[in-house]
């Protein structure tokens, strides 16, 4: 996703916008593993350094992650949302006829109840007949574009269900299920990459040695025991 992200907003040159993505999560993870091994040891300043880093990157990572489901969510909402502005549209036209009608109407109750020629007269003239007819036809409009509306919110997925259900709008469902997504990506990413370096510094070195250098099992081997030996002295 942040790839994809990073390439919509730099498609000029893909390659290395790409490579460069890819950089920044492998930093992110390398400064969150190496900051982990070695928090004790490192100063307060270097340890300021490496937790600024790891959080202009979670900010940068999360915003290409939230800017990549907010282009989907776009994308599958499009249809709907024409749908929707062209029936508010015709809401207001119909809201407009309505209104036009109904001074009319009261125009024509102003006449004297024998004038029945000259009422129809004026309906006539005033074109009473078409904005009735244009009244309907933007009814039968506005029943035919909720009827498409609510097909294309199905077809858009549960989220238009969620906000009908809560009667909420739409985008503020969204932009809360994102804000939840990007909330929960980031801190797992970085909490699974600390878990697998703690899992590693912790496991026994015969579980890793098959698959290991015989020095880097060595190595593995001989930090076990400084720590043992640590352990017992205190």
């Amino acid at each position: 996703m942040a790839i994809f992200s990073m390439c919509q907003i730099f498609p000029t040159f893909i390659m290395p916008i790409a490579l460069m993505t890819v950089g920044f999560e492998c930093g992110k993870l390398v400064a969150v593993v190496y900051t982990h091994r070695n928090w004790k040891v490192l100063r307060a300043l270097s340890k300021f350094y490496y937790c600024g880093i790891v959080f202009c990157l979670v900010l940068i990572t999360s915003s290409e992650i939230f800017g990549f489901l907010s282009q989907s969510y776009t994308e599958t909402g499009s249809r709907a949302f024409v749908i929707s502005s062209r029936l508010s549209a015709l809401e207001k036209e119909r809201d407009n006829y309505r209104e036009r009608l109904d001074r009319l109407e009261k125009t024509l109750s102003e006449l004297p109840q024998g004038y029945v020629t000259r009422r129809l007269k004026e309906r006539r003239a005033a074109g009473y007949d078409e904005l009735n007819n244009n009244l309907v036809r933007t009814e039968k409009e506005i029943a035919d574009a909720k009827a498409i509306l609510a097909t294309e919110s199905i077809k858009a997925g549960p989220i238009f269900s969620i906000a009908k259900l809560f009667s909420a709008a739409t985008d503020t469902v969204v932009l809360i299920f994102i804000l939840a997504l990007v909330g929960v990506v980031e801190p797992l990413s970085i909490g699974l990459t600390v878990a697998v370096s703690y899992l590693w510094m912790v496991s026994p070195a015969g579980v890793y040695s098959e698959k290991m250098s015989y020095d880097h099992a060595g190595r593995i081997r001989e930090a076990l025991m400084l720590r043992k030996i640590k352990e017992n002295k205190k």
